[in-house]
């Protein structure tokens, strides 16, 4: 009886179309859905290929729980108009909802304690983030989306149409893809907290003309102000160490960049297709060696 037991046992496991894929942490489709088990016998969902506009995410494929969604899990699904995310889920991969051209609101629940760089990029009608008072990670501030704990600014609503931007005080972060193609921007402004601007923070933000940088800032990532068009002038602040690669690429208004001694790295083109740009640098300091060796021209800061 205990061998026929097993046998049968061994069958069911053999049979069922998830076990081998939870078996070996392979992707599998179900429905619409393309899912990778997770450690505690979750799923995290890979990919979205259906085509519907009221997308309901569900909270469990082939009766596993559905707590993760990848990057770009659900990026360039261009009919979706309405979006649901369970309580099931508590992390949202980077980009994960990435050209949304319908999706004017998206509700967060309080069960998600993780969110990678902003999922919503270039979510062009995106007017309306809405998260629970009660949730102990995230918090909305005049509407865009912060996380508490790390004060890191997560997205700026593209379809905002305000021209200028004050970012709130004690935000020490400013998160990657946060401003990602915000065009009606011209202005910003960021608090003496901000540590540190990530990768792409302002990239495409093609009508900012102005923006006034931390003095506690330390680091700018690579692509941040990419093809910023408007950009005309720019002043890094004393203790910045470090400058990303493409920071500036395709600022092509930009006509001055003062660098300070402090930064001793700077990135790959970080100001390539800036045809009438200058440094103003210290002399001797590591930036004017890299206008030296980029042909840049410079000048001596007073």
């Amino acid at each position: 009886m205990k061998k026929l037991s097993l046998l049968l046992t061994l069958l069911l496991v053999l049979l069922s179309p998830l076990a081998p894929a939870m078996a070996k942490g392979e992707t599998f489709n179900s429905g619409d859905y393309k899912c990778t088990p997770l450690k505690d016998s979750s799923v995290e969902i890979k990919k979205y290929t259906g085509e519907a506009s009221v997308l309901e995410i569900p909270s469990q494929l082939d009766g596993c729980a559905v707590t993760s969604i990848g990057g770009q899990a659900f990026a360039l699904c261009d009919s979706v108009t309405q979006v649901t995310i369970p309580d099931s889920v508590t992390s949202i991969g980077s980009e994960a909802f990435h050209t949304y051209r319908y999706l004017t609101r998206i509700i967060i629940p309080d069960s998600v304690a993780l969110i990678g760089s902003n999922p919503f990029v270039d979510c062009f009608a995106l007017t309306d983030i809405v998260v629970s008072p009660n949730s102990p990670v995230f918090e909305t501030i005049d509407g865009v989306l912060f996380e508490k704990n790390e004060k890191k600014l997560v997205c700026y609503p593209y379809a905002f149409t305000a021209s200028g931007y004050a970012v709130p005080q004690d935000t020490l972060v400013i998160g990657n893809h946060a401003f990602d193609s915000c065009k009606s921007l011209t202005t910003v402004t960021t608090p003496d907290s901000v540590t540190f601007i990530g990768n792409a923070a302002f990239a495409y933000c093609e009508s900012l003309s102005e923006i006034a940088l931390s003095s506690s800032l330390t680091s700018i990532g690579y692509d941040a102000f990419f093809s910023c068009e408007s950009l005309t002038r720019i002043t890094i602040p004393d203790g910045v160490d470090s400058i990303g690669s493409s920071a500036f690429y395709g600022c092509v208004s930009l006509t001055e960049a003062t660098v300070p001694a402090s930064v001793t790295s700077i990135g790959d083109g970080a100001f390539n297709g800036c045809p009438s740009l200058t440094l103003i640098v210290t002399s001797g300091s590591f930036a004017e060696t890299f206008a030296q060796e980029n042909g840049i021209p410079c000048k001596f800061a007073n």
